[in-house]
């Protein structure tokens, strides 16, 4: 099976809900691997004024990838936060909170976040998905030639991210 990117911004429900549908659906393809792309779907740069902006959590789940994390514990914990919880993609306290669940050090993730260690970092992220890979929509999946993009304000539905995955073992 190929290897596949997933394009995400954590302020986006539509992530949120697909992101739960592929973890039921990658027990089917154990042989899956999962490359998690955070990105902004609104760059704080490009629109500022936009409401809610995912830039800081970007940067922290570069750090938790960087730092040994388990990067997927932390995508679900921030994800929980903010969907089920309320709380704000952008909030230190949650930041930390996520990261130390996911075994990444939290004192060392803000101060990594004060400095903006992460900035370029997470503007690279941006560049790769928007310009690279051509994503235009959130959430996306990339492997190769194959891809699945959502559809603007309505997402993914489970039976297009199952065929997807169904594609990459073909």
């Amino acid at each position: 099976m190929a290897d596949f990117e997933v394009f995400f911004d954590f302020s986006c429900p539509f992530c949120h809900r697909v992101l739960n549908d592929l973890k039921d659906l990658l027990k089917q393809y154990p042989d899956a691997r999962t490359l998690w792309r955070p990105i902004e779907a609104h760059p704080v740069e490009e629109e500022p004024g936009y409401g809610t902006h995912a830039d800081r959590a970007v940067e922290a789940a570069l750090f938790v990838r960087e730092h040994g994390g388990d990067e997927r514990s932390f995508i679900e914990h921030m994800l929980r936060a903010v969907f089920d919880s309320g709380r704000s993609a952008n909030d230190p306290g949650v930041l930390k909170l996520c990261a130390a669940a996911a075994g990444a050090d939290p004192e060392a993730l803000e101060q990594a976040l004060s400095t903006r260690r992460y900035d370029d970092a997470r503007l690279r992220a941006n560049r790769h998905a928007f310009q690279d890979r051509g994503v235009w929509a959130v959430p996306a999946f990339v492997a190769g030639a194959l891809r699945l993009d959502a559809v603007e304000g309505v997402g993914l539905t489970p039976a297009q991210v199952e065929d997807f995955l169904a594609s990459l073992t073909q």
